[in-house]
């Protein structure tokens, strides 16, 4: 037993490096980050009170003792190490089980431990302070299910859920996965608030308790270790020849040195072991033993010396005074903490949010002329269409700050609204007119259909004449309304241009089947109604919201009021497809306009629920407010994105928003293993529900 004085770098292998002396002192240097260097004793030096066990109380066998028993054999083979000649090769099963004994018994490992530790703590102070990053650690970051919360969480659901509620055992993965995202994401503010403080707690106590966590993890590896493992095998491969030099070595804390692949040093227990190139063990003050897969280059101390220095985490040690050891000191500690920092900030970074820049599209003129070829269809007194088309063109050039519209094809000012959009040239083969609304609760006024031309895809904006009109009102309420619908529609244009330029040829070729294909088409406007009114919105005057918020609370009443008809048609006649072509339009209808309406209030900053009072307290009675508030997080997030889109499937991860109101309704939809679509409506009993035929 070694007694209370344990040494992490054993006093036989000091030896090597101790001061010559015709006295027989054992003695050696010692430099220590922030103090000047120092002779000691070598049965003081690199040494700590009790740093592996304290002594047994009952006389059972400690890992100290282990440790001590060992360097009886461990003296064996450095001594044998010690005696090969100069430019001899040494046993490589001898050198690979010294050099993985001796860089792990050592306090280099335990505070690289330590420091890596109390950074994580620091970084995950940082990470669990910020909930959007948090939400990305754990995947709930896209709008479509992403595949860290399927490797996270999924597989946990498919096991717990039965056993908490059996008819759930039939529920089929996929739609489990998409009840599962929508149900976190939607619960998870509130749970991240009840939770931050005793988070906060746990990541204090990691941060002051770093030492002692290190220290125990360091023994129990220690306990568990055995030299015959991967990195004797490893450094096993590696030809190994002793090299003598001219000048002193330094010993670092860590031992041992690796340089990888890539020319980077690093201590050896921090270096990728299959990206070992070259190893640097110092046998004694003038010799080294190097470890390489091919010849290695020519040995240079000072570059030894100062890359030995930079891996040290606290001290090293030398057999003589150096001359450049200030130099030396002050990178002591660079390189093993460069290496523990990079790799937590490499383990974290995916949950730290990307900055996105501008896609070069914001906040820059468009390129063509400031004018807007306008084509006029009806009456109009002379002189009104030329007057109409300079106010068109300085809205232009107002909007096009905002977004771009070099491919703005046109607009066409009709006094028969329907019939100017029936007509429009759309430069495809097979495409309906744009469908508008008239009816007693309202009538479209404008809008803004891809047409090609050329082979490129552009916007045209048709609108009625009265809008255009009163752009030259002198009533200032009367002309802004009119001037927002038209840069809305013009905002719609460079949304268009903006996706296109980013996702070349999706637009004209984009083909999705199955219930995407579906679900997409009630999501599409959606996005699109969200950019606009984003980018739009400092066109707007006050009253927007509660003009947004009044055709929402109709839509969200018309679905519910088409679904209650749709389903008593479907019970009669089964008819899904007559079902679907009822309901999905009225769902499309509402995210379109809840998005119009989100994308307002995130282009004034407002909070949408205090702006829109009447539809949050209809959303709350139907357990809809947090829905509304992840809806506006994923639109928010594809803006956000803007012009750097990976691909169509970001945008088609709104479609599980269509799924979350239909799932109220109910109505559940999923894909069968064989790629047909299921849909069930559950029953639910209609006091008023006309009554059934006779089954015969």
């Amino acid at each position: 037993m070694a007694g209370k004085v344990q040494h992490e770098i054993p006093q036989l292998y000091q030896r090597g490096f101790q001061i010559p002396s015709a006295d027989g002192k054992e003695q050696i240097y010692v430099y220590r980050r922030g103090a000047k260097p120092f002779i000691s004793g070598i049965n003081r030096s690199g040494a700590q009170s009790y740093f592996y066990s304290e002594p047994s109380k009952d006389g059972t066998r400690t890992l100290d003792d282990e440790i001590t028993d060992y360097e009886g054999h461990l003296a064996t083979l450095v001594k044998e190490l010690r005696a090969v000649g100069l430019g001899e090769q040494a046993n490589a099963t001898t050198a690979a089980e010294v050099i993985a004994h001796l860089t792990t018994r050592n306090a280099h490992l335990r505070g690289a431990f330590a420091h890596g530790l109390t950074t994580m703590a620091d970084s995950f102070t940082e990470l669990f302070s910020d909930e959007d990053a948090v939400r990305r650690l754990i995947g709930l970051e896209g709008p479509g299910v992403t595949d860290t919360f399927r490797g996270h969480v999924v597989d946990r659901l498919a096991q717990q859920l039965p056993a908490i509620n059996p008819a759930l055992a039939n529920v089929p993965e996929e739609l489990m996965t998409r009840i599962a995202y929508a149900m976190i994401r939607e619960q998870f503010t509130s749970f991240y608030t009840q939770q931050k403080g005793q988070i906060d707690v746990l990541i204090g106590m990691l941060s002051g308790e770093a030492k002692s966590v290190a220290a125990d993890a360091h023994r129990k590896a220690l306990a568990k270790s055995d030299t015959s493992n991967l990195r004797v095998a490893e450094l096993s491969t590696l030809a190994w020849r002793v090299v003598a030099t001219d000048e002193d070595l330094i010993l670092p804390d860590c031992v041992a040195l690796a340089v990888e692949r890539d020319g980077q040093i690093h201590p050896l227990m921090m270096a990728k072991l299959s990206e070992i190139d070259t190893v640097f063990l110092p046998l004694t003050s003038r010799t080294v033993l190097i470890g390489s897969k091919r010849e290695p280059p020519a040995f240079d101390v000072a570059e030894y010396n100062r890359a030995a220095a930079a891996c040290s985490h606290v001290y090293f040690l030398a057999g003589s005074l150096l001359d450049q050891a200030d130099p030396l000191m002050a990178d002591m500690g660079n390189r093993s903490v460069v290496v523990v920092e990079a790799a937590i900030t490499d383990g974290l970074s995916k949950s730290k949010g990307q900055t996105v820049e501008a896609s070069g599209n914001e906040l820059r003129p468009t390129s063509s002329a400031f004018s807007i070829p306008a084509h006029f269809q009806g009456t109009f007194e002379e002189g009104v269409p030329k007057r109409i088309s300079e106010a068109l063109s300085d809205l232009l050039r107002e909007v096009a700050w905002t977004v771009p519209l070099d491919r703005l094809d046109g607009i066409t000012v009709a006094d028969d609204y329907p019939s100017a959009l029936a007509a429009l040239d759309r430069g495809m083969l097979n495409v309906s007119a744009p469908p508008t609304r008239q009816d007693e609760k309202g009538i479209g006024v404008a809008q803004c259909p891809n047409v090609v031309r050329d082979g490129v895809v552009k916007s045209h904006i048709v609108v009625q004449s009265f809008v255009a009109h009163h752009l030259l009102n002198e009533d200032d309420a009367v002309r802004t309304q009119c001037a927002y619908i038209i840069a809305n529609q013009l905002a719609s244009a460079g949304v268009t241009q903006t996706f296109d330029e980013a996702l070349p040829g999706v637009l004209l070729t984009q083909q999705v089947e199955g219930l995407d294909g579906i679900l997409q088409r009630t999501t599409y406007p959606a996005w699109s109604a969200y950019f606009a009114s984003r980018a739009s919105s400092a066109f707007a005057d006050p009253s927007r919201l509660e003009i947004e918020e009044e055709v929402a609370l109709m839509g969200l009443g018309e679905l519910f009021e088409t679904f209650g008809e749709a389903r008593r048609a479907y019970r009669l006649d089964a008819d899904m497809d007559r079902f679907l072509g009822a309901v999905l339009p009225r769902l499309g209808f509402l995210l379109e306009h809840l998005a119009g309406l989100l994308g307002h209030a995130d282009g004034i900053e407002t909070n949408v629920f205090e702006a829109v009072p009447a539809l949050t307290k209809e959303l709350e009675a139907r357990e809809l407010r947090a829905w509304l508030s992840d809806y506006q997080r994923d639109l928010a997030f594809l803006w956000n994105r803007r012009g750097q889109w990976d691909g169509y499937g970001e945008f088609l991860g709104l479609n599980r928003h269509a799924e979350r109101i239909l799932w109220l309704l109910p109505v559940v939809p999923w894909t069968m293993p064989d790629g047909a679509i299921r849909v069930e409506i559950p029953f639910v009993p209609d006091e008023d529900l006309p009554e059934l035929p006779e089954w015969n």
